[in-house]
């Protein structure tokens, strides 16, 4: 299943979902330095090179929505603070899982 649904990314789409990965967490860091650590910004650039720039987008939403449960049930639990930090790479995992599973009908979903 896995290597069907991604042989027919090209290597310069695959070159752009690295860049876009990585794009997207330098801007994060221009706005909030230390936000993310240098393992998540890696992940997400091998992520990238493995889903392209069109599931890279899906997958970061994704990630960033599942970071934003488990933090909103954190808070309603009372164990984290909201200066307390969290490690984003498991999310990031969550969101390639999503990509694998249903990414083209999410994004197909979004932009009809």
């Amino acid at each position: 299943m896995f290597s069907s649904l991604f042989s027919s990314i090209s290597l310069m789409d695959r070159v752009l979902g690295m860049v876009t990965a990585i794009l997207f967490f330098m801007a994060i860091h221009m706005v909030k330095p230390g936000a993310f650590g240098g393992g998540d910004v890696k992940l997400a650039g091998v992520m990238g090179l493995i889903v392209g720039p069109t599931m890279m987008v899906v997958l970061l939403f994704a990630a960033i929505f599942a970071a934003g449960i488990y933090i909103v049930i954190l808070w309603g639990m009372k164990k984290k603070g909201e200066k307390q930090e969290i490690a984003f790479g498991p999310f990031l995992c969550i969101g390639f899982l999503v990509v694998v599973w249903y990414g083209e009908v999410l994004w197909r979903w979004y932009f009809s």
